[in-house]
């Protein structure tokens, strides 16, 4: 999914099936050593189908969104639980703080190393430096703190402004009863 310019419009999800590892075509799953074999619980995507889902980001959806943790500087992981309207407000808060950072002096033709390094060396809205990962925590009003590995990242070879919720990352989605539930990770990707 690619969120859309505002925040809060529904999200348009590509939905893909999980499949047992072993009926999948080689390497869409962790090969294991060629003395064993796939158990039956292992799974990986099977991208060969997918359909489309729109999801309304209000009070009738469930959210949970792994981040990290404010309290030991981003290294260990938060999980929090909200709702869709919940998830609205944290992208819009990301958003924009990101925009202010970040995006809007890089758009203004400021060199991007000079814009990390002077966030460094004067921490504010809302991000301050993560020095074990080399990157940015962004900690909001309420939610957990969504870890920057990157920002300003490359795109096909250059620098792009990229947006705050570019690490609100839909990793799967679940409806059990008829209640939808959405879940992010914003943590470790290295």
């Amino acid at each position: 999914m690619v969120w859309p310019d505002d925040p809060t419009l529904p999200l348009e999800l590509e939905l893909f099936r999980f499949e047992q590892c072993s009926l999948l075509p080689a390497y869409s799953c962790e090969q294991p050593p060629p003395e064993f074999e796939f158990s039956p619980t292992q799974l990986g995507v099977d991208t060969s189908e997918s359909r489309p889902e729109t999801v309304a980001l209000d009070d009738n959806v469930q959210v949970v969104v792994v981040g990290a943790s404010k309290d030991d500087g981003g290294r260990s992981r938060v999980i929090e639980q909200g709702t869709g309207t919940d998830l609205a407000e944290l992208a819009t808060e990301v958003d924009e703080a990101y925009a202010t950072v970040f995006a809007d002096r890089f758009a203004a033709r400021e060199e991007r190393s000079a814009i990390v390094a002077d966030v460094l060396a004067n921490p504010g809205g809302g991000f301050r430096s993560v020095d074990h990962v080399g990157g940015f925590l962004f900690t909001p009003q309420s939610g957990p703190s969504l870890l920057f590995q990157r920002v300003l990242p490359d795109v096909d070879g250059q620098p792009t402004a990229g947006r705050g919720t570019d690490v609100l990352s839909v990793n799967s989605i679940d409806v059990l009863d008829g209640q939808v539930t959405v879940w992010l990770y914003s943590g470790y990707y290295s």
